[in-house]
C-alpha cells in the first residue's frame, strides 16, 4: 500500500560518511528530519591531506547550518592576501622574483576570503563532533537495494528508508546499483582516468619556508609547465604547507585502488625538466608518498541524478578533476539542496499525498537545480587541468587570455547565488506539488479516503508511551493544562478583593494580561525551543519557572510585586501550553490522538477557577489561588520526570544547540519581536485610562511597536523557514485559518471569565463563592460540548460545519449577554450562559485538531507554537480593550444614570466597595451604569465571534476514519 503524508516514519538514508554525507546530515539534523548516515569504514576518515574551499561552498555551509561554517572557520588557515598567483614552474627558479612579470603567469583576485584551506581529515573530524552518535552506524557496506527503499548491507543487515542518498564517493556503490544494466560495464556512466595521476604530501612550514622563503610558502600559488603542475598553500594554522603535484599520464591505470604506493625520487624524476623552485618543492616532500589516480565523469556522465527513491550527491553524482578545488564544494551545495526539498518534503506529510509521490518530486528538483552546474563543473575542471599544463589555446595567445578565460571560470564557481537556488528549489517543488495535488483530487479521493495512519510504517516502527506510564503522563499533563487555564480564570472571582487590598482598580487589566502577554511574546520561541531540544527538559524547566511565579503571586506584597508574578509565570506557561500538546504527541500513536487534545483542552481548569478562586478568596485569602499551584505542579512534574517522553524528532544535543543559538533559536526575531508585542499592549493598556489616546505617551508606543513589527516581519521573511515563525508553515492552510478561528474564539473565552463575575458580584452582589457558582452554567456546558465536538469530528471529520455551528452559538450567546440588567432573572442568564458555553465547546478545539491532524510530528511543535501563541497575544490584547471599553463607558454612563457621582470614585474603587463608596440613594443608578458597561463588554465579546464564522467554512474537511486501529506501536515499558 502507497504510504501518505499521514505516515510520520519518512526517513533519509544517506551512504557514505566524508564530507558531503556529514554536511547533508547536519543540515537534515538543524530541519528536524530524520535520517541515518551508513558509513564502510569503522569511524570517520578521509582520504587525501589538504583541502579547500571558496565562497559558495562556505555560503552553503553557513546555509545548511551556521555550526558548520563555524567549525570550518575554526580551522581554516587565514589568507595573508586575496590573490592566486600562477606562476611559470618550467622557466623561472626559487632566484627569481615571484612577483615580477616575466615569473608571474598572472594573478587573480579572489577576495578577501576567495579560498581558504584546511586539513582534510581536521575537518571531517569537526563536523563529526557536531554529528549525534545514533544517526550514525559504522561497517556498514552497501550490498543491494531491492523495492527502492530496502537497503541490504555486507555483514546481513536490512536496512529501510523513504529515501536514500549516495554521498560514498567516486567508487560510489550506489551508483553502480543505479546504472548496471545488461550491457558491459566499461560503458555505462561512471568515474574513468583522466591520464593525470597527483603525488600529495604534507611539508612542515619551518622547512618549506627556510629553503623557498616566506613569500613562495605562506601564499597560493600554482607552478605551470608542459604535462605537469603544482598547487601549494598553507595548511593547520600555517604550519603546514600543502603540496599536489599533478602528472600527465598517457598510460591506463592498473592499479586496483585509487592510490598506489610510491617514492619521493619518483615524484623528482616526473618534474626533474622542470624549473628549481618546483624541483625544490619536490624535493621537500616525504620519503613515503601516495600516487592518487585523477578520475573524472567527464567522458562518461550521468544522465540524471535520481532514479525512484535513490539519489547521487558529491563525486558520487558528479566527480570532477580536482583542477578548480571546487569538487568538495559544489558537493555541499548538493547537501544544500537536498535538505532543503526533504525538509519540504517532511512537512507536507500530513496531505493524502503519497511519500513516494512527494519524493520522486523533491528529486527531481534537486536534479533540475544541480545537473546543469555540476556537469558544467566537471568539463570546466577537466578544460581548466588541461590549460594549467600548457594544452589549451588560451596559452598560446598570451597571459592575457588565460587570465580572462581563468577568471570568468572562476568566478562562475564562487559567485553562485545559494539563496537564489534554494528559492528555485521550492517554487519548482511547489509548483509540481500543486499539480500533484491536482491530479489527486480528480483522480485518487477515493483511495485518499480508505488510507488512514493506521496503516503507515509509523504505527509499526514509532516508539509510543503503553500502559501505567501513559496513564501518569496523560494525567500529568491533563494536570498543567488545568493549572495553565485555572491560572488564567481562578483571579475572576478573588479580582474584587485583590483590588481592595491594594487599592487599584485600574491594575485589573495587568493581572490577566501581564500573564497573557508574557506567555505570548515567549510562545515562539519556546516553540523552537521544543524542535532543538528535548521535550521532558523543556517542559520540566517551563514548569519550575511556573511554579516560581505562582509562589511570587502567592507571597506578593504589593500590586507591583503580584503583576510581576503574573509575567513570570506566563513565561512558564508559554512552553507548557504547546508542550502538552507536542507530549501528547510524542507518547500517544495518531490511531488515539483525535480524541485526547479535546480532553486536554475541555477547559476543565476554566471551569473550577471561578469557583475555587471565589471558595479561597471568601473562606481562606486569595493568595491560595497561586498557591494552589504549587502541590498540584509538583505532583505533575514528578510523573514526567520518571517517564520515558519518546522524541520522534531528530534533535541535537542540548550543548550544541545553545552554542548555535543565535541561529538555532532565532533570537533575533525573539529580540524583535518581544518590544512591538509590549510597546503595543502598553499602549493599549495606558490609552484612555493613565493617558488619553490622542497622547503623546500613547501615540509614540504605536508607533514604535509599527516600526519594530515592521523590522521583525522583514526579518522573519529573511529568515525563511530558519525564523521563529516559519514562513512556509503560515501558508499551510489547515495553520492559517486555525490562528484566526483559535485566536478569536479564545478571546471570548478570557474576556467573558473575566467580566462576567463582575456582573454577578458588583452588579448583583454575590459572593465571590457564588460568583463563581454562577459562572459554571456556560463553562460546564463549554466542557461538554468541546468532549463531544472531539469524539464526532473523529468520526465524521466535519471541521466547517461544526466552527459555524460553534461561531454561531458563541455569537449569539455574547449577544444576549449583553441584555443582562441588575432584574433580570435567574433563568435567563442561566440560559445565556449555556448558549455561549455551547457554541465555544463545539468550535473551541477545532483549530489545535486541524493542525494536528494536517502536520507531521516534524512540524507539529512550530504550529502549535504559533496557534497558542496568537491565542493568549489575543487574550491579552482583548483581555485590555475589554478594560478600555469598560471604563470609558463607566465614564460615559455615570453622568446620565447617576450625575451626582464621580466617576473617578466608582472607577478606583473596588467591585465589592461598590455599595459601601456610593451614596444609597444613588446605587440603584449606578448599578444601572455598571451593567450597562459590561453589557458593552459583552456585545465587543460577540463581535469577536463573528471571524470564526466567516473563515470557518474554508477549513478542509478532515476524511473520517474507517478503519480499526492499529495496536502495533512500539511499547516504552
Amino acid at each position: 500500500m502507497e504510504k501518505t503524508r499521514t505516515d510520520y516514519s519518512f526517513k533519509v538514508a544517506i551512504i557514505g560518511g566524508g564530507i558531503t554525507g556529514l554536511v547533508l546530515g547536519l543540515g537534515l539534523l538543524r530541519r528536524s528530519v530524520k535520517f541515518t548516515i551508513y558509513e564502510r569504514a569503522d569511524s570517520f576518515c578521509e582520504i587525501g591531506a589538504g583541502i579547500g574551499f571558496t565562497p559558495n561552498a562556505e555560503r552553503a555551509m553557513e546555509a545548511l547550518d551556521p555550526a558548520i561554517h563555524a567549525s570550518f572557520r575554526k580551522i581554516a588557515v587565514q589568507n595573508e592576501d586575496d590573490y592566486f598567483r600562477y606562476v611559470d614552474g618550467f622557466h623561472h627558479g626559487p632566484q627569481d622574483k615571484a612577483n615580477t612579470a616575466e615569473a608571474q603567469f598572472c594573478k587573480m583576485y579572489l577576495g578577501e576570503r576567495g579560498f581558504e584551506g584546511c586539513r582534510r581529515h581536521d575537518f571531517i573530524q569537526e563536523l563529526a563532533g557536531l554529528m549525534e552518535a545514533d544517526c550514525i552506524k559504522f561497517n556498514k557496506c552497501l550490498v543491494s537495494v531491492n523495492d527502492g527503499v530496502v537497503m541490504k548491507f555486507d555483514d546481513g543487515s536490512i536496512e529501510q528508508a523513504s529515501v536514500i542518498i549516495g554521498c560514498d564517493g567516486i567508487r560510489s556503490r550506489l551508483r553502480q546499483i543505479m546504472v548496471e544494466g545488461d550491457g558491459d560495464v566499461s560503458v555505462l556512466p561512471g568515474p574513468a582516468y583522466a591520464h593525470k595521476y597527483a603525488f600529495r604530501g604534507l611539508v612542515p612550514m619551518e622547512a618549506a619556508r627556510g629553503v623557498l622563503g616566506e613569500h613562495k610558502t605562506s601564499k597560493r600559488f600554482m607552478f605551470l609547465g608542459p604535462d605537469a603542475h603544482v598547487l601549494t598553500f598553507p595548511v593547520a594554522g600555517g604550519a603546514i604547507m600543502n603540496v599536489v603535484a599533478f602528472v600527465t599520464d598517457p598510460k591506463p591505470w592498473t592499479a586496483e585502488h585509487l592510490s598506489e604506493k610510491t617514492t619521493r625520487e619518483e615524484a623528482i624524476v616526473a618534474f626533474a625538466h622542470f624549473g628549481p623552485a618546483v624541483r625544490t618543492i619536490i624535493s621537500l616532500l616525504p620519503d613515503k608518498l601516495d600516487r592518487w589516480a585523477i578520475f573524472d565523469m567527464y567522458d562518461r556522465p550521468l544522465l540524471r541524478f535520481t532514479t525512484g527513491s535513490l539519489c547521487l550527491a558529491g563525486d558520487a553524482a558528479h566527480a570532477a578533476s580536482p583542477h578548480h578545488g571546487a569538487g568538495a564544494g559544489c558537493g555541499i551545495e548538493d547537501a544544500l539542496a537536498l535538505a532543503e526539498l526533504l525538509s519540504a518534503v517532511s512537512r507536507r506529510l500530513g496531505d493524502n499525498v503519497p511519500i513516494e509521490t512527494l519524493v520522486a518530486a523533491a528529486l527531481e528538483t534537486y536534479n533540475e537545480v544541480r545537473y546543469e552546474r555540476c556537469q558544467w563543473l566537471v568539463q570546466s575542471s577537466r578544460i581548466v587541468g588541461e590549460m594549467f599544463e600548457w594544452r589549451q589555446s588560451k596559452i598560446s595567445t598570451g597571459p592575457e587570455a588565460f587570465a580572462r578565460d581563468l577568471s570568468s571560470r572562476c568566478h562562475t564557481i564562487w559567485d553562485f547565488d545559494t539563496e537564489e537556488m534554494v528559492a528555485s528549489a521550492h517554487k519548482k517543488f511547489n509548483g509540481k506539488m500543486r499539480r500533484i495535488r491536482d491530479q489527486l483530487v480528480s483522480s485518487n479521493s477515493a483511495r485518499r479516503t480508505c488510507e488512514t495512519p493506521e496503516n503507515s510504517m509509523e504505527t509499526k516502527n514509532a516508539e509510543y508511551v503503553q500502559g501505567l506510564k501513559l496513564y501518569l503522563v496523560l494525567s500529568a499533563l491533563t494536570i498543567v493544562y488545568f493549572l495553565i487555564m485555572l491560572d488564567n480564570t481562578i483571579l475572576a472571582t478573588a479580582i474584587p478583593y485583590i483590588t481592595d487590598e491594594f487599592h487599584s482598580l485600574l491594575d485589573v487589566g495587568w493581572y490577566g494580561s501581564a500573564y497573557q502577554l508574557s506567555c505570548a511574546a515567549l510562545q515562539p520561541l519556546t516553540g523552537k525551543i521544543y524542535t532543538r531540544i528535548n521535550s521532558k527538559v523543556v517542559f520540566i524547566v517551563c514548569l519550575v519557572v511556573f511554579e516560581a511565579g505562582s509562589a511570587l503571586c502567592g507571597a506578593a506584597p504589593s500590586s507591583t510585586a503580584l503583576i510581576i508574578g503574573r509575567a513570570l509565570a506566563g513565561m512558564g506557561g508559554a512552553g507548557l501550553l504547546n508542550g502538552s500538546l507536542i507530549i501528547l504527541n510524542s507518547c500517544v500513536p495518531p490511531s488515539r490522538q483525535p480524541g485526547m487534545p479535546s480532553i486536554l483542552i475541555g477547559q476543565l481548569g476554566i471551569a473550577f477557577g471561578p469557583l475555587l478562586g471565589g471558595a479561597f478568596t471568601e473562606y481562606v485569602t486569595w493568595r491560595w489561588c497561586f498557591y494552589i499551584n504549587l502541590p498540584i505542579g509538583g505532583a505533575a512534574a514528578a510523573a514526567i520526570v520518571f517517564t520515558h517522553i519518546p522524541d520522534h524528532i531528530p534533535k541535537p544535543h542540548w550543548s550544541r544547540a545553545f552554542d548555535n543559538a543565535l541561529s538555532e533559536f532565532d533570537l533575533v526575531g525573539f529580540v524583535l519581536f518581544a518590544p512591538a508585542a509590549i510597546q503595543f499592549f502598553l499602549a493599549l493598556q495606558y490609552g484612555g485610562n493613565q493617558f488619553p489616546w490622542n497622547s503623546s505617551q500613547v501615540i509614540g508606543l504605536f508607533c514604535g511597536a509599527g516600526a519594530t513589527l515592521v523590522v521583525w516581519l522583514c526579518w522573519n521573511y529573511y529568515q525563511g523557514d530558519r525564523a521563529m515563525v516559519p514562513a512556509s508553515m503560515m501558508r499551510n492552510r489547515p495553520v492559517w485559518l486555525s490562528c484566526i478561528v483559535g485566536p478569536f474564539t479564545g478571546a471570548t473565552v478570557f474576556v467573558t471569565a473575566y467580566y462576567l463575575p463582575l456582573y454577578f458580584q458588583g452588579v448583583l452582589a454575590y459572593s465571590p463563592f457564588m460568583g463563581g457558582v454562577d459562572v459554571l452554567p456556560n463553562i460546564l456546558a463549554q466542557m461538554i460540548f468541546t468532549i463531544i465536538a472531539g469524539g464526532l469530528i473523529q468520526k465524521y471529520g466535519d471541521y466547517p460545519h461544526f466552527t459555524i455551528s460553534g461561531s454561531i452559538l458563541n455569537a449569539v450567546g455574547c449577544g444576549i449577554l449583553g441584555l443582562l440588567t441588575p432584574t433580570t432573572p435567574t433563568g435567563q442568564w442561566i440560559g445565556f450562559q449555556i448558549i455561549f458555553g455551547a457554541g465555544r465547546g463545539l468550535s473551541m478545539s477545532i483549530p489545535f485538531l486541524a493542525v494536528q491532524n494536517s502536520l507531521s510530528k516534524q512540524q507539529i511543535p512550530a504550529a502549535m507554537s504559533i496557534l497558542v501563541f496568537l491565542q493568549n497575544f489575543s487574550a491579552a490584547v482583548m483581555t485590555v480593550l475589554a478594560q478600555t471599553i469598560f471604563t470609558n463607558s463607566l465614564v460615559e454612563l455615570l453622568p446620565r444614570y447617576a450625575p451626582s457621582v464621580d466617576p473617578a470614585l466608582v472607577i478606583s474603587a473596588g467591585t465589592t466597595d461598590l455599595r459601601r463608596l456610593v451614596p444609597s440613594d444613588s446605587i440603584s443608578e449606578v448599578l444601572n451604569a455598571y451593567s450597562g458597561s459590561l453589557d458593552r463588554v459583552f456585545f465587543f465579546c460577540a463581535g469577536l465571534a463573528t471571524p470564526p464564522l466567516l473563515f470557518g467554512w474554508f477549513l478542509v474537511k478532515k476524511e473520517p476514519e474507517t478503519h480499526e486501529k492499529d495496536q502495533h506501536g512500539s511499547v516504552v515499558a
